[in-house]
């Protein structure tokens, strides 16, 4: 713990729940979700060593973080600037420009994070394996070289599993067109992300800190898709995320018991894609197993969300480890990293 933090009159900047949100069921914010908003504010006011005023207009932020001046801004905006997923990176970019200290990942990693297929191009310059994939960009459609199945089929950019359903998982090639079509027609999706399918179990990796620093890696997740009705695919679907009443009621995450065959690659890769990524502070790195029980990427993503259930279940709470430790552990690291860059200045002044 920080026994003298640096900044202490903290912003926390949120999605703006007066605007529409294209991303969640009914185009707006939940109950649950205000829900989740207040159980951050609520935990956040026990830690006593700061004080904290949030601000989630985002027709007036501008004018509200000039007026405020706080001395470091918590970013937990990933629905992006007016809720458009596809300005996400303008938040930073903003704080950037109006010289706020910020959490998170900056303008520059969630471009680069945002597009699947950059992701992966990284990746594989890293020796991180990733699955067998093409690229269908604008109109094209040209998958009749395409022979792996079951394949995975999923829009390029694009944040909380949106255009991905239980006909995201194809068998052959009709069902592969056709689900294209489903994406460039219903939804207007030009870039598409064809992969190979990975059977094998999926992961969850968090980590917080930032290179050069050191990394706290929290429980690593797997999901239990074992109690899912027969006909439905085992992959994270944006109804799985949402549907409390769909065929993914049942879907379930638990703690990973991981072997150091699989936790120490988890780690390297995660750490060398962070750095390449010139991601700060926090990540989410999802990985899965492929036929042959390989270990593959699957998602990187810089800036996620920062709900209480996103990171701490009963076990975690059995084990004495809470929501706040984390908020707190975030806002070290977010400290120590802009002492560093100071510092840092300092020597090259």
């Amino acid at each position: 713990m920080l026994i003298n933090p640096v900044f202490t009159r903290i912003a926390v900047l949120l999605g703006d729940p007066r605007q529409t949100d294209a991303v969640k069921p009914d185009n707006r914010f939940s109950q649950e979700d205000l829900a989740e908003i207040d159980t951050l504010k609520n935990t956040l006011a026990t830690l006593n060593e700061y004080s904290f005023f949030y601000l989630d207009d985002h027709a007036t932020l501008i004018e509200d973080l000039r007026r405020t001046k706080p001395d470091l801004v918590l970013n937990f905006c990933d629905n992006g600037f007016n809720n458009n997923p596809r300005q996400e990176m303008h938040v930073p970019a903003l704080l950037e420009m109006l010289g706020l200290p910020y959490s998170g990942a900056g303008a520059d990693c969630l471009l680069l994070s945002y597009d699947k297929f950059i992701v992966n191009q990284f990746a594989k310059q890293l020796n991180i394996p990733t699955p067998k994939e093409t690229l269908l960009t604008g109109n094209s459609c040209a998958i009749e070289d395409w022979d792996i199945f079951p394949a995975m089929v999923k829009p390029n950019a694009a944040d909380n599993s949106v255009g991905i359903d239980i006909r995201s998982v194809v068998h052959d090639r009709a069902s592969l067109r056709a689900q294209i079509g489903r994406l460039r027609n219903d939804m207007g999706i030009e870039d598409i992300l064809v992969q190979e399918f990975l059977p094998g179990t999926e992961y969850r990796v968090t980590m917080i800190g930032n290179t050069g620093h050191g990394f706290t890696y929290l429980p690593t997740f797997e999901w239990d898709y074992s109690k899912l009705p027969a006909n439905v695919p085992h992959i994270l679907t944006h109804e799985s995320k949402y549907d409390i009443n769909g065929p993914y009621d049942n879907l379930k995450s638990r703690h990973s018991v991981l072997s150091p065959e699989l936790r120490q690659p988890m780690e390297r890769y995660s750490e060398a894609l962070f750095k390449a990524l010139r991601c700060r502070d926090c990540a989410k790195i999802d990985y899965r197993l492929d036929k042959d029980g390989q270990l593959r990427l699957v998602e990187f993503n810089p800036n996620p969300s920062w709900d209480e259930g996103a990171y701490i279940n009963q076990e975690d709470i059995d084990k004495g480890y809470h929501y706040v430790d984390i908020l707190r552990l975030l806002l070290e690291v977010a400290q120590i990293r802009y002492a560093q860059e100071a510092t840092n200045s300092r020597r090259h002044a």
